[in-house]
C-alpha cells in the first residue's frame, strides 16, 4: 500500500494532534496464502518478486495535524541512498 494511502487511513482513525507509526512490512505472508480469507489480500506477483530477498522494515513515525499527515522519519529508502549512507556520502538535506 502506498505511503500516502496508509497516511490517509491513519488520518481517518486518529484525531489531530496524534502521533502514530506506519509499517508496511509483510509478516507470515507465505503461510497466509494457505488461508483463503487472508490470501485474497495478498498480491501474489509482488510476493513472488520478494521471495528469497530477506526483509526490510522501515517504520514511519507520523504526526497527524489539522493540515494532514507529517512524516518524521528521515531514512534512506532507495538502493543508492542506502549505499551513499553506508559510504558516508549521504546528503541529509534531501530528507528535509
Amino acid at each position: 500500500m502506498p505511503w500516502s494511502l496508509m497516511c490517509s487511513a491513519l488520518e481517518l482513525l486518529l484525531p489531530p494532534p496524534s502521533y502514530g507509526a506506519l509499517n508496511g512490512s509483510l509478516y507470515g505472508s507465505y503461510e497466509a496464502l494457505a488461508n483463503p480469507e487472508m490470501a485474497r489480500f495478498i498480491n501474489n506477483d509482488q510476493l513472488e518478486w520478494f521471495r528469497g530477498t530477506g526483509e526490510v522494515r522501515i517504520e514511519d513515525d507520523v504526526l497527524i495535524t489539522e493540515n494532514g499527515c507529517c512524516n518524521w522519519t528521515k531514512v534512506p529508502r532507495t538502493v543508492q541512498e542506502i549505499e551513499d549512507w553506508i559510504a558516508g556520502v549521504d546528503d541529509d538535506s534531501k530528507f528535509d
